[in-house]
C-alpha cells in the first residue's frame, strides 16, 4: 500500500511537471490585424526565418486555426526536436511550447531539454530557442508598440 502511494505521488509530480512546464505566448491582434493578417504574418515569420534553421513538419491543418509544428534541427551528435502549438482566435492568437527533446545519435535516448536543467549550456539553448519560437514569434505578429 505504501509503494502504491509512493507511485501514485511520483506520478502526479511528473504529470504536474508536464502540465505546468508548458510555456506559452498569447498576444491580442493589433488594431488593424485580424486572424487572417495574424495567420499571414506567422506564415511569413515561419517561411523567412524559422525555414532557413529547422527542419519543418507540420500537424494537423495550417489553414484551420489550430495546428502544430515540429521543428527539427540537427547536429554532429543528435537532433533537436521541438513541438510548437499554434491557435489563433478572433481576437488573440497563443503560440506554446509543447515540448523540447533531444534524441542521441550515439545511444537513441531521448532527453527531455528545460530551463530548470543543471547544465547551463543546455537551460541557455532552451531560453534561445523559446525566444526565437514564441517570443521573436508572437513579436512578429503583434508587436508591443507600446514598449
Amino acid at each position: 500500500m505504501l509503494l502504491m502511494k509512493k507511485h501514485l505521488l511520483f506520478f502526479s509530480f511528473i504529470a504536474c511537471i508536464f502540465l505546468y512546464a508548458q510555456e506559452s505566448v498569447t498576444k491580442k491582434y493589433l488594431a488593424e490585424d485580424n486572424i487572417t493578417s495574424a495567420k499571414n504574418f506567422s506564415k511569413e515569420y515561419i517561411e523567412n526565418v524559422l525555414s532557413k534553421k529547422y527542419t519543418l513538419r507540420t500537424i494537423g491543418d495550417p489553414e484551420s486555426n489550430n495546428y502544430d509544428i515540429e521543428y527539427t534541427v540537427e547536429d554532429k551528435l543528435g537532433f533537436a526536436i521541438i513541438l510548437i502549438n499554434y491557435d489563433f482566435r478572433a481576437n488573440d492568437f497563443t503560440l506554446k511550447l509543447k515540448s523540447l527533446n533531444y534524441e542521441s545519435k550515439i545511444n537513441g535516448k531521448v532527453m527531455p531539454v528545460t530551463s530548470n536543467s543543471t547544465d547551463q549550456w543546455i537551460s541557455e539553448y532552451y531560453d534561445n530557442t523559446k525566444k526565437l519560437l514564441l517570443t521573436l514569434h508572437s513579436d512578429y505578429i503583434a508587436p508591443d508598440l507600446n514598449e
